[in-house]
């Protein structure tokens, strides 16, 4: 599947090999833009985050863990993406969760073999929660202490004092 951050007309997407026919690669273009609009819900990989122990990025082939896993059981739509950098450098791999009128997670240190079942267990959750906000009880074990930040949705958070 294409990377969301390199959909850029006129640039070669992930992906894809450099000689692919402009119309082919545009093609597969409008049909990822299109699922990305049809999917309410977001997991968003960093792409250039090294792994602490082989110094290898394993952002995309996490996506591809994750897009494939996904598919295997019924579940709600989840666009799976990668951006270049989301600044948890001191904590490798990086994952976010984000959908409209939701809370927002950022998990840290994410080891793409053993993790990979724990973001899609919390992705099945995610989805089933109205405003996103669960607490760490909720959350899969194997996640307890890799959260980086839960971000209230846009419009959610209270004034101090009120």
């Amino acid at each position: 599947m294409l990377d969301a951050s390199r959909t850029i007309p006129g640039k070669v997407c992930s992906g894809f090999p450099s000689g692919i026919a402009s119309k082919q690669r545009d093609r597969a273009v409008r049909r990822f833009r299109e699922t990305v609009k049809r999917s309410s819900h977001r997991i968003i990989v960093c792409s250039l985050c090294r792994d602490t122990v082989t110094a290898l990025r394993s952002g995309e082939g996490l996506c591809a863990d994750l897009r494939s896993m996904l598919s295997l059981q019924p579940a709600p739509s989840f666009a799976v993406e990668t951006i270049d950098c989301m600044a948890g450098c001191a904590r490798p791999l990086t994952v976010a969760f984000k959908a409209q009128g939701k809370a927002t997670y950022l998990f840290g240190s994410i080891d793409r073999g053993t993790d990979a079942g724990a973001l899609v267990e919390f992705a099945r959750l995610y989805a089933s929660l109205p405003d996103g906000w669960c607490n760490s009880g909720q959350r899969p074990a194997r996640l307890a202490g890799k959260i980086l930040a839960r971000i209230p949705a846009a419009g959610k958070a209270r004034e101090q004092g009120r």
